[in-house]
């Protein structure tokens, strides 16, 4: 079972991340951390902790943004099982069993997703997409809960190197296209932290890369 974690200038938020999944239960897990081009001593944390726990591998890159660190990061697993935390989250408890039980369940060509509960930092102010979301009931549905396995990820291509935001949902479009069945479960699979310097926080680039990303795998039309 093989978790990727990309990692940026997250030196405080990635012990606990990375603690996250080492303290899941049931699966035999391999994280891999790639720090793109943190300057804020991140790379030293995760160079620690891998250096505590054999279970840890960290790779460190020039920032080349998070598509390209997690296709980095994946090109290093040797599980059947493939999922991703960002590095500002936290897995919930019995995640990574329960995900793997269902795609045992489901069969090969499978994805599954769940939801995420969302946590606002002191003092911040929540992005528009965020808000959005809380001001909805449940469920909320995180792309980043995704699990599969390597071998579909590889099939499909992984992530787009050329998108830097939106790139999660651009798979799981490709995905579908290339026949995966993709099963969305109503359970929690991540406690997604805000900080105030989300990637999210551009609405308008998350919006465009959105509708870009449908595009992009809309079927072709028959000439």
């Amino acid at each position: 079972m093989s978790v990727v974690i990309a990692v940026r200038d997250r030196h405080r938020q990635l012990p606990e991340a990375v603690d996250s999944v080492l303290t899941q239960t049931g699966v035999d897990v391999e994280v891999v951390v790639v720090d793109d081009g943190s300057t804020d001593g991140t790379a030293e944390v995760a160079d620690g902790i891998a250096a505590r726990f054999d279970a840890v591998r960290v790779v460190h890159q020039a920032n080349a943004g998070p598509s390209a660190a997690r296709n980095t990061g994946v090109a290093l697993t040797t599980g059947r099982w493939l999922t991703f935390l960002d590095s500002d989250d936290l897995m919930m408890p019995g995640r990574l069993a329960a995900q793997v039980s269902e795609l045992q369940r489901l069969g090969p060509r499978s994805v599954v997703m769940g939801e995420e509960h969302i946590e606002i930092a002191d003092g911040v102010v929540a992005p528009p997409s965020i808000s959005a979301q809380l001001s909805q009931p449940r469920p909320r549905w995180y792309t980043m809960t995704m699990m599969t396995t390597r071998s579909v990820f590889d099939d499909v291509g992984g992530f787009d190197e050329s998108l830097w935001i939106g790139e999660d949902t651009e798979l799981l479009f490709r995905m579908h296209r290339h026949g995966v069945v993709i099963t969305r479960f109503e359970q929690i699979w991540t406690h997604r932290r805000i900080f105030g310097d989300n990637l999210v926080y551009d609405d308008v680039a998350l919006r465009r890369t959105s509708l870009m990303a449908l595009r992009m795998n809309l079927p072709e039309r028959p000439s």
